[in-house]
């Protein structure tokens, strides 16, 4: 979300495996799929520096200040699913289905207790 008033602009990179299964190898590598969207969302402002170096126009409505480009992480899993580096040490920074004994009603990042939850992730007690 970009707004030129204000000259902020928003990316937001989605790493959640949004797939009803428990995580494996090859849907925990939220960490190596964003690192690469950082690189790329990078190299894209960079190089709009370079190409507005080289033109004699007028900078676009919405343009980037070099030096001004700061990353924000914000960890949060879909409700049913949670963060647990104790049960996953393969992937610490996974979001993994709830399991039975636990769920996560919102968009946080860990699986609350419930005895009377019985399925992967549960959404409610």
């Amino acid at each position: 979300l970009c707004s030129s008033i204000n000259r902020l602009c928003f990316v937001t990179v989605d790493s959640l495996n949004r797939e009803d299964r428990l995580c494996q190898e090859s849907a925990c590598d939220a960490p190596h799929r964003l690192n690469k969207a950082k690189h790329l969302i990078e190299r894209f402002f960079k190089q709009q520096v370079e190409v507005g170096r080289q033109s004699s126009e007028q900078l676009p409505e919405i343009y980037y200040i070099e030096g001004t480009l700061q990353m924000v992480r914000v960890d949060r899993c879909y409700p049913g699913y949670g963060i647990d580096a104790l049960a996953h040490p393969d992937c610490p920074e996974c979001c993994v289905a709830c399991s039975p004994g636990s769920y996560n009603p919102s968009n946080g990042i860990h699986c609350l207790r419930c005895d009377t939850s019985l399925k992967y992730g549960a959404t409610k007690c």
